[in-house]
This record gives structure tokens, sequence and C-alpha cells, in this order.
């Protein structure tokens, strides 16, 4: 079911290449679609493959948003336009921007100049929760179907990792010189170390907490 793609299902320090295989009989191929390697990074040296098999409701297909929800219209999201360009160009001092299309050429420029995406990446997040906070109303309802289903350890600040380590991976296979992409590889390994180790401790302050309560009970 490979198909090809910019990503590889596997890479280490000494290449990479598609050596994981997706099989399926004649019966299953006429039910798996989407097949992709994902850009996210899976913490080891084998990507991440994802494959849809059957039918499913469109309900089904909606991702669960485990952070804050907003209950939004077209009044509101006029007023978060507004606002948006005002946070985002004064966090990253461009006060001339004034419209979206500008300040997003502004950004991306920016991106590909900084030598420090991790602070940036910080001051956008920033930017645009501030700005849903005072534009949208929060949501007290919550999704009735949800596909992907969260991990007990799962926060918000490991969302927020994740994403970050992401772009941190994108960007340092993208790099074509080799003593950029030295900078970049060793930047994107320390943020994976910082990543993996705050898992843990997630986990394990879960297996703590499970534990106090079997002891109460």
């Amino acid at each position: 079911m490979n198909e090809e793609s910019e990503w590889t299902t596997f890479h280490n320090a000494q290449g990479k290449s598609n050596i994981d295989l997706t099989i399926a009989n004649n019966q299953t191929l006429q039910n798996l679609t989407n097949w992709k390697i994902c850009e996210e990074d899976s913490c080891s040296e084998h990507s991440i493959i994802k494959f849809c098999i059957g039918q499913h409701r469109k309900q089904d297909r909606q991702e669960h948003n485990y952070g804050t929800r907003y209950i939004i219209n077209e009044q509101t999201l006029g007023r978060f336009e507004r606002n948006l360009i005002a946070s985002v160009a004064t966090k990253f001092q461009k006060g001339k921007v004034t419209d979206l299309a500008s300040l997003d050429n502004e950004l991306a420029t920016q991106a590909k100049e900084t030598c420090n995406i991790e602070k940036a990446v910080d001051k956008l997040q920033e930017a645009i929760t501030m700005v849903c906070d005072n534009s949208f109303r929060n949501a007290e309802t919550k999704p009735k179907w949800t596909k992907y289903k969260s991990v007990p350890w799962c926060t918000q600040e490991l969302t927020i990792k994740r994403k970050r380590l992401n772009a941190l991976r994108i960007r340092y296979q993208r790099t074509c010189t080799i003593e950029q992409r030295e900078t970049h590889k060793k930047i994107y390994h320390e943020e994976k170390s910082r990543y993996q180790a705050a898992i843990k401790k997630g986990k394990t302050k879960i297996v703590e907490e499970i534990l106090q309560l079997n002891t109460k009970h």
C-alpha cells in the first residue's frame, strides 16, 4: 500500500529508506485508503504511517481538541482578524503590517532568517492564545464523536512540545548547507531528548496517582 512521498519510513544517522511496508490482501485492499507517512516525530528511527480502513462517519473523523474550545461566528471572526494582526505585529515588531497576507509574508521571512525558532514559536503561540481569549467566548460543550482519544499523561504543554519538535525536525531535514544542517540537527536532537523526558515524567506521575488512589480504596 506504500505510496510515493517526500518522507521515508525509516531514517537514522547512516541514511534513510522505505524499509517499512504496509501489506494488504485483496479484501483489505478495497477498503484501505489515505495511506501516508506523517511529518510528526515518532521518537524513533521509524516514521509514523497512517491509513484508513473501511467507511467512517463524518463525525468519527473529527479530531478531538484537548485545548480550549471557542464559539465562533462571522462577527467574532472579524474581531479576531483585527486583533491577530495587531497582536502578532506587536510581538514581532512589525508595526506597518495592516493585513493578514502581509503579516504572513513577514513571519515566513523571519522564520527562515531567525536563529531561534523556539522563541519565535513561543511568541506566536502566546499571541494567538491571547487573541482567541479576547475575541471569542469559550464553548462549554464537548464533541460527541472523536476518532482519537487522549492518553492520560498527554497535556497541553506536551502538545506544544510535540509541535515544536515536528517543526525543528522539518527544518533540520530541509536544510541544505552542511554547517547549518549540523546546527539544526543538534537543536532537534536536544529538543527530542527534552520531549522524551517530559513524556516519561508525565507517565510516571499518572502511575503514582493511580497507585495512591488504589491505596486509599
